[in-house]
C-alpha cells in the first residue's frame, strides 16, 4: 500500500494451517488459522491470525522457536509442546519438508525431527489437532516421496503449514502505541485504506489514460489531443477483454463441491447421497478411504463406512474417511457414461497418478456409488462397494456438478477459447508497445531537433550581442 514500509523481517513468519475463505453459496465462510503459542503457556494451538509474538516464528540452529522465546520440544511419547529455553538438545532439533503443489504453485512445508532429515522411510511430523494435544505422527513414505504431490497434499492436510513471512508493518501494528500515537494510527490506516481500495479499482482502461496523459505531455500541443483520445479508446478496447478473463478466471476457483473428512458416524453437512440400497430414497453416500497412501472406493450406508482394498468391502476402522459434499445451489446431473469418453465437469474423486472419477451402477438390482477408474487408453470401469466385495461394471452414470453460471451462461469461454484471446491480447498490446515506442523514439527526435535549433540561436544571439559590446567600447 502507498506510504507504508514493507520492509520484510528475514527469517520471521507466521505458520498458517488453514486458509480464510470467504462465504459462497450460502455457505458460511471459515477464519484462517495459525500456530499458536499462548502467553504464559507451554501450549501448541490453532488460532485466528493476530499478529502477536505468539504467533511469530523463525528457524535458528534447526529450532523452531517462537518470539514468546520458547521452542518447539518433544517428549519420549512424541508429544510436542513449547518446552523450557533453547538448549539445542536432540528434542528440538526440527526441520522443515518443502512441498510444492504441481496446480497452484503454493508451497507448504510439513515439521519434521532433524534427525530423519535424510531417511527414505516413514517419518514423525507435528500436526496440531483444532482440539486436543499438539504430536508428532508418522506420514508414510509413499506420500514423502511420491511422483505426484497433489495426491499428498490432499490426504496429507493435517500435517500442512504455509510458511508466511512477517512484515514490518506488522509488527508495527502489535505494538502498544500511546493515546495520541493510536489516533494517528487510526487515521492513517484509513487513508490507507482509502488509498488501497482505489488501487484495487485501478483498470487496465485506466492504465491506458495515464499513458497516453504522458505521451501527450512530451508531443506538441496541436498534437497532444489527439494521442490521448487514441489512447484512451484502447483502453476501452482491451479493458472489458481482461476483465472477461478475470471473470472467468475467478468462477474456475469456485468449485461446487469438496471432500470433507468423516472421522465419526455424524454425516457433515450436504453429503451427497446417490445410492439406494433396499430403499426407495437414496441412503448411500459417496465416499473415499486412503489404505498405504493410496485413495481407495468407499461409501456410507446406515452411519457405517467402508472402503475396498483388495477387491474386498471392509468396514473403517481407522484408515482417513471423507465424504463427497455438494453445495445445495449447484447443478447436478448423473450423465450415462457412453462411448468411451467422460463429459465435461465430471466430479474429480481423486489420483493414484491417473485421476478417477465419481460414478454410480446398478449391482444387485440396487443402485451403488462408487469410483470410475481408466483412461490413458484403459476402458473405463466402474468400482462400487456391495455385498462384501468390490463390484466391477462398465455400464454406469458418472456424476457432473456446476455452478449457476456455468449452466445459464450460454457465451461461456472454453479454455481453448480463453488462450486464443489471451494471445491476442498479447499481440495486441505488443504491437500497441511497439507503436508507443515509435511514437516516443520519433517524439524524442524531434524535440532534441527543436533544442538543437534553439541553442544555435541562442549561441549567434549571444556572439550578435558580445560583437555589439565590443563595437561600443573599442
Amino acid at each position: 500500500m502507498e506510504g507504508k514500509d514493507d520492509t520484510k523481517i528475514w527469517g520471521r513468519f507466521y505458520l498458517q494451517k488453514q486458509e480464510e475463505s470467504p462465504a459462497k453459496f450460502g455457505r458460511p465462510g471459515r477464519p484462517g488459522l495459525y500456530l499458536t503459542n499462548p502467553d504464559n503457556s507451554d501450549k501448541l494451538v490453532l488460532a485466528e491470525q493476530d499478529f502477536s509474538a505468539s504467533q511469530t516464528w523463525r528457524w535458528a540452529n534447526n529450532m523452531l522457536l517462537c518470539d514468546t522465546e520458547k521452542v518447539l520440544d518433544i517428549d519420549g511419547n512424541f508429544k510436542a509442546g513449547q518446552g523450557a529455553p533453547p538448549h539445542g538438545g536432540e528434542n528440538q532439533k526440527f526441520c522443515p519438508f518443502q512441498i510444492i503443489c504441481p496446480m497452484t504453485e503454493k508451497e507448504y512445508c510439513f515439521i519434521g525431527r532433524l534427525a530423519e532429515q535424510d531417511v527414505q522411510r516413514d517419518r514423525l511430523f507435528l500436526t496440531v489437532p483444532e482440539e486436543g494435544q499438539a504430536c508428532l505422527e508418522t506420514v508414510d513414505s509413499s506420500h514423502l516421496f511420491a511422483k505426484n504431490m497433489t495426491n499428498t497434499i490432499d490426504m496429507c492436510w493435517k500435517f500442512e503449514f504455509r510458511q508466511r513471512e512477517m512484515k514490518e508493518e506488522k509488527r508495527r501494528e502489535t505494538e502498544s502505541p500511546t493515546k495520541g500515537e493510536s489516533a494517528e494510527q487510526e487515521a492513517a490506516s484509513k487513508l490507507d485504506d482509502t488509498k488501497e481500495g482505489k488501487k484495487e479499482e485501478a483498470t487496465l482502461g485506466d492504465f491506458m489514460g495515464v499513458m497516453g496523459g504522458l505521451m501527450a505531455a512530451f508531443a506538441p500541443p496541436e498534437q497532444g489531443e489527439e494521442i490521448q483520445k487514441q489512447f484512451q479508446q484502447m483502453g476501452e478496447a482491451i479493458g472489458p477483454m481482461f476483465e472477461g478473463l478475470a471473470q472467468a478466471s475467478g468462477a474456475l476457483d469456485m468449485a461446487p463441491y469438496q471432500w470433507v473428512e468423516m472421522e465419526t458416524d455424524e454425516m457433515p453437512e450436504n453429503a451427497l447421497a446417490a445410492g439406494k440400497d433396499q430403499s426407495e430414497i437414496c441412503n448411500v453416500f459417496v465416499g473415499r478411504a486412503e489404505v498405504d497412501g493410496e485413495p481407495c472406493v468407499g461409501k456410507v450406508h446406515n452411519g457405517t463406512r467402508y472402503y475396498g482394498v483388495i477387491m474386498m468391502e471392509k468396514r473403517v476402522t481407522s484408515e482417513p474417511f471423507s465424504v463427497l459434499c455438494v453445495d445445495p445451489s449447484a447443478n447436478m446431473e448423473w450423465v450415462e457414461y457412453k462411448n468411451g469418453e467422460l463429459p465435461d465437469g465430471v466430479v474429480i474423486g481423486g489420483t493414484n497418478g491417473t485421476n478417477f472419477y465419481v460414478g454410480r451402477g446398478i449391482v444387485g438390482n440396487q443402485l451403488i456409488p462408487g469410483m470410475v477408474y481408466g483412461g490413458d487408453e484403459k476402458p473405463y470401469q466402474l468400482h462400487a462397494l456391495y455385498d462384501g466385495k468390490v463390484n466391477t461394471m462398465t455400464a454406469f452414470e458418472v456424476l457432473v456438478v456446476q455452478t449457476e453460471g456455468d449452466m445459464n451462461d450460454e457465451k461461456a469461454q472454453t479454455m481453448g477459447d480463453i488462450l486464443d484471446e489471451i494471445e491476442s491480447i498479447e499481440a495486441t498490446i505488443e504491437s500497441e508497445e511497439e507503436k508507443c515506442k515509435r511514437e516516443i523514439a520519433s517524439l524524442e527526435e524531434k524535440n532534441k531537433k527543436e533544442m538543437e535549433k534553439l541553442k544555435q540561436e541562442l549561441k549567434i544571439k549571444r556572439k550578435e550581442l558580445k560583437d555589439g559590446v565590443s563595437v561600443k567600447y573599442s
